[in-house]
Order: C-alpha cells, then structure tokens, then sequence
C-alpha cells in the first residue's frame, strides 16, 4: 500500500522531479538519492545513470529526468533548500518503487553492506529486505524457522526500509536472516548473514 510519499513507476516508464524555492534566492537548492548529493548546474548533464539534471537560470528550479526509468533507479529521492546564512535546511522527500519482473528485491541495500546494523544499546537490528513494489507479500526466515512480523514478536516491516527487530532473541551475532518473495510464479530470496554487530554480508540465493 503506498503512503502519500511514495509513488509507484513501472520500468521504461519516464522519470521527471523538479524542486523550486522563488522566496529564498539566497538558499542553495540540491537533490539527495540514496544519501548521495547532486548539484545541478544551469547546463543539462548526464550520470553515468542516464539520468539528466540542470538547474534555471533565476535558481529558483532544479529538475532531474529520466526518459525510462530501470530497475536500481528506486529508492529515496529528496530536495532540500540550504541557506548558508541559517543553521537549518528545509527538506522534501518522496520514495519511487519501480515496479521490474526482473527482481523482487531492490538495488539499494546492496549498495550498503557495513553501516552499522544495531545501536550502541544492542536494542534493534535492522534487515534490509526492500521489495521493489511495496504490493509483494514479504517473507521473513531466522535459519530456516519462519517468523511472524507483528508487534507482539517484536518484528516490524517496512517495504521502503526492511524488517526491524526489537526481539532481543533475535539480536545476535553470527545470524542468519533470509528474506522471500513468492510472485508470477517463482521465489526469490536474499541471505543477510550479521558476522558481528556493525557488519552484514548480503547474498542472493537464486
């Protein structure tokens, strides 16, 4: 089910943000992907990603396009107005699913393999299973032994961030944790195996 910040692309489909702030001409505006900053100029340009960024010449716009957005384009896009006058920034955010039979499980965690993973009070652990569709029904599996995502199992799930656990039972290190999705007729899984508290290697299994 989608939240009023996210939104739900099918793969080829064309990609267009565009950000503005007309009452601070002082302020510096820049996009974040997946916590990587861009700064567009008033020159179109290209990434390595075909995605194409520019800024207006009163700098007041910045836009970034996409004439068919693919699989690893999904994840966390944000805008933000930096005024270097003032010790705080106004920040807009929107998560963008893209939709792909190619895989049920997103790029972006696997980008990430040893942020830390539990906090210095050893009272969550994050797995990162993210779907590419917030529709896919999720599975999660300690070993081989199904668990149930509730709030009375201390499992919680989010499809733009992955399962949260707070189960101190569940919170220990070497452990695996696997994640399955079942759609159009096949599973795929992922692997997260925590060799210690800040470190975990991610692996697909088919």
């Amino acid at each position: 089910m989608l939240s009023e910040d996210s939104v739900l692309v099918n793969e080829n489909d064309q990609l267009a943000c565009s950000c503005s702030d007309s009452v601070n001409q002082q302020s510096t505006l820049s996009f974040t992907i997946n916590h990587y900053d861009i700064h567009p100029t008033h020159e179109p340009w290209m990434d390595d990603d075909d995605m194409i960024y520019e800024k207006s010449y009163d700098n007041e716009t910045i836009t970034l396009k996409k004439n068919k957005i693919s699989f690893g384009d999904e994840g966390h896009y944000s805008c933000r107005n930096y005024d270097y006058t003032k010790p705080y920034y106004h920040k807009a955010r929107i998560y963008i699913w893209v939709k792909t039979k190619k895989s049920f499980f997103s790029k972006v965690p696997f980008r990430v393999t040893n942020e830390i993973v539990i906090s210095p009070y050893e009272s969550h652990l994050q797995v990162p299973c993210v779907p590419t569709s917030p529709c896919y029904d999720m599975k999660l599996f300690k070993d081989s032994e199904e668990l149930k995502i509730n709030k009375t199992n201390g499992i919680a799930f989010d499809p733009r961030e992955g399962f949260m656990i707070t189960n101190l039972n569940h919170i220990y290190a070497p452990i695996n944790f696997t994640c399955s999705i079942t759609m159009y007729g096949r599973t795929e899984s992922v692997l997260y195996h925590y060799t210690k508290f800040d470190k975990v290697v991610i692996k697909m299994l088919n």
